[in-house]
Order: structure tokens, then C-alpha cells, then sequence
């Protein structure tokens, strides 16, 4: 019988982001106990035996105390990998600005509760952790997605000089997709310790939500779901909303997000008089998401930077068709007309011309292709099957 392995996925908030959760949720099966270390901010609670929070407490007053007992603690356990932890934290907190009791509030939970592997989900957070490797042995995995490697180190020098200093010190790399993979390669010779896994989903939460037939009602409605910020291209469809809308199209444009539109998209909406035309609503609840998803005819994605968007998956798997631009990741989901339409990245006059053939498309073919969506996110992307490759990830580099 393989030995039980012991993971943190480490986030810094409890619960994590849908990525994280279904991580957790595809990893049930497959013999790994689930360290989660970080602030549990929704005091959120685990019915599955195969996840350990070790939580950080919000209260400030409560963090100072937490902090003098597993300082304590580890002290008394372990006093020469303290003084080396000591001496670690004096360099760290000479380059970066971090508060004595933020960083070992963050870091004491961790080497009092040392994992076999430390999954770190953001590269920006590496720094922080490379610790575990010099000083305990733990085996370092870093998922490379989304902006933090497909333009942060762009616009910010020192944090490309940081991957290209520190990137050689990990284990492994799980990568999104190919295309971020191959993003992440400017870095180091990562290409031989780098695999590509593609995000799950969980199918079973999202059969309640599968629409049984597709019917246009006073209108063709187009959604968009994502937070407000340049890279999600709104200002694209937007143009290509009132482009349609002039060929006497009678469509509406609904964008679902839990923070505020920018003052730019707001202007933009009211300067082309498409107030009547695109609404902005604001979910907490993922339900709620998928609710309002159900109820629309055609799934947006105008991104101009996507590792491979699980928006999109979830809209496949409702039954939505979509629409998405082939940034990043995304033509690697989306064969076009096919599985669903892909336009060229910013060129407004593309995505109007697809988002027109999505109106007029046919019942049959639109039927088609639905189903053949439906079944590549089942084939390709179910949690369990990304649970699995996880799991023969982390028994690669123990063994």
C-alpha cells in the first residue's frame, strides 16, 4: 500500500480561489492528506477527512498571541532550526517590507506542521518560501498561471531577475497550460521538471445547472464573468456590442463580477449610449453565477490574457456556447466552430463578425456543438482526473 502523502496547497486565504477548491476537491481519492495554511477568512470548515487547516488567526491581537505560543513551541522543539529560521527572517526582512508579526504569523503554522511538499500557487510567493528547501529538505511544486507569469515579470524587472534566480531551486512545475509553460521558460530551463495539467472542474456540482434546451427570448443575451481589470478585454465586446446593435441587432450584454466596474468601462458604456443595452450585476455566489449563466444564450470571453479560463469550462459543461479570443491558453479548449468560436485578441471587427455567426447560427449545428463541448470538458478537465495527474506529480519527485 503507497504511503500517504502530505501536500500543503498553499494559498494564504482559506477558502482559496474555485482553482484551489476543486484541487482539493480531486484530490479526495488519491491518498493525499491536504495541508491548507493561510487565514481562514470564512472560517470555512472541511467535511472531507483528508484535509488539515492549519489557520492563521485574523484578529490582530489574537495573531500577536498566536505568534509568542508557536514561537514557543517551536523553540523548545526544535531550537537550532529556530535560530536558523531567526537568521533567515533578519535577511528577508532587510529586502522586503513585511511586518514581524505577518510574516512568522504566516510562516510558524508551516514548520510546526512540516508537509513532504510545499505547493505554492502563485510565483510571486516563491521568495517567501524557498526557505523550506534550504533549510528542512521540503519539496517545492509551483503552478505557474495566470498574470504572474504572463505579464508581471514583463512590466517589473526585478521580478523576472527573482524567477530567473529562484526558479532552478524548484522541484516541479505544474503548469495550466502549454502556452504558459512555454511563457515560463524565459525564466530557466524549467522545460524537463515542467508538466502540464489542465484545470478541473467539478461536473457534478454544475449538473443542476445544465441547460435541457436552448431558446431565445427577447433577445440574444451574451455574458461575460470575471473581475473588472484591463486584461479581461470588456472594452472590446463592449465595441462590438454597439456594432451590432447598429445592424439592428436586438441583443443585451450582461457582465457578472464581485468587485466594481472601472470608471472607463462606465463611460464607454454611457459614451457609445448602451446604458439600455449592457448590465453590470454584481455575485458573491457562485450559484447565483451559474443561475444567470443558464438563463443566457452565448458565453463571452474578449480576454486579452487568460491562462485558460474556468469560466469558460463551467460554461461548456452548462452547455453554453461560447465565444473567446485566443489569448494565452484558449485555443487549446476551444477548436473553432467546432467546440465553440475563437476571434483574434483586440480585433473588435473579428469578434463582431463571430458574435453575428452566433446569433445566426442554426439550431442543429449549434446542438453539435454544445455536445461536442460538453464532452471534451468531461474528457479532459473533470476534478478527478486532475486529482489524479496531481497526485502521480507529487509521488515523481518523493520517490
Amino acid at each position: 500500500m503507497e504511503k500517504k502523502l502530505n501536500v500543503a496547497i498553499y494559498t494564504g486565504v482559506i477558502p482559496g480561489p474555485i482553482f484551489i477548491e476543486n484541487l482539493i476537491n480531486g484530490l479526495r481519492h488519491q491518498n493525499v492528506c491536504v495541508y491548507l495554511f493561510g487565514r481562514n477568512i470564512l472560517l470555512k470548515k472541511y467535511k472531507r477527512s483528508n484535509v488539515c487547516i492549519f489557520s492563521t488567526p485574523n484578529n490582530k491581537l489574537s495573531r500577536i498571541c498566536f505568534v509568542f505560543f508557536q514561537m514557543l513551541r517551536y523553540f523548545i522543539i526544535h531550537p537550532f532550526k529556530f535560530f536558523n529560521l531567526l537568521s533567515f527572517y533578519r535577511k528577508f526582512s532587510k529586502t522586503k517590507k513585511i511586518s514581524f508579526f505577518h510574516w512568522w504569523g504566516k510562516v510558524l503554522p508551516v514548520v510546526n506542521n512540516l508537509p513532504d511538499i510545499f505547493h505554492i500557487q502563485w510565483a510571486k510567493a516563491l521568495p517567501n518560501w524557498v526557505f523550506l528547501k534550504e533549510i528542512y529538505g521540503i519539496k517545492i511544486v509551483l503552478s505557474l498561471r495566470g498574470a504572474h507569469i504572463n505579464y508581471s515579470p514583463i512590466a517589473n524587472n526585478e521580478l523576472a531577475n527573482t524567477y530567473r534566480e529562484l526558479f532552478p531551486v524548484v522541484d516541479y512545475f505544474h503548469a495550466v497550460s502549454k502556452a504558459i509553460a512555454k511563457e515560463s521558460e524565459k525564466y530557466g530551463q524549467i522545460k524537463s521538471k515542467t508538466k502540464v495539467i489542465y484545470s478541473g472542474i467539478n461536473l457534478s456540482l454544475l449538473g443542476s445547472y445544465k441547460i435541457k434546451k436552448f431558446e431565445i427570448e427577447n433577445g440574444f443575451h451574451y455574458i461575460s464573468v470575471g473581475r473588472h481589470h484591463w486584461k479581461k478585454g470588456y472594452q472590446y465586446a463592449i465595441r462590438a456590442m454597439r456594432n451590432l446593435i447598429d445592424k439592428s441587432f436586438k441583443i443585451h450584454y450582461t457582465i457578472i463580477t464581485n468587485d466594481h466596474p472601472s470608471e472607463e468601462i462606465l463611460y464607454m458604456v454611457d459614451d457609445l449610449s448602451l446604458n439600455s443595452y449592457v448590465s453590470f450585476i454584481h455575485c458573491s455566489l457562485q450559484e447565483q453565477v451559474y443561475s444567470i449563466m443558464k438563463k443566457s444564450n452565448c458565453y463571452l470571453l474578449p480576454s486579452v490574457e487568460e491562462g485558460i479560463a474556468n469560466s469558460v469550462l463551467e460554461a461548456m459543461a452548462i452547455g453554453l456556447p461560447v465565444i473567446t479570443s485566443d489569448c494565452g491558453g484558449m485555443d487549446e479548449v476551444i477548436e473553432h466552430k467546432k467546440n465553440g468560436f475563437l476571434f483574434q485578441s483586440r480585433n473588435i471587427d473579428n469578434l463582431t463578425e463571430i458574435m453575428q455567426h452566433a446569433i445566426n447560427q442554426d439550431h442543429s449545428a449549434k446542438k453539435v456543438m454544445i455536445e461536442l463541448a460538453s464532452n471534451f470538458v468531461k474528457d479532459r478537465h473533470d476534478i478527478y482526473n486532475q486529482g489524479f495527474k496531481m497526485k502521480e506529480l507529487y509521488r515523481s519527485i518523493v520517490l
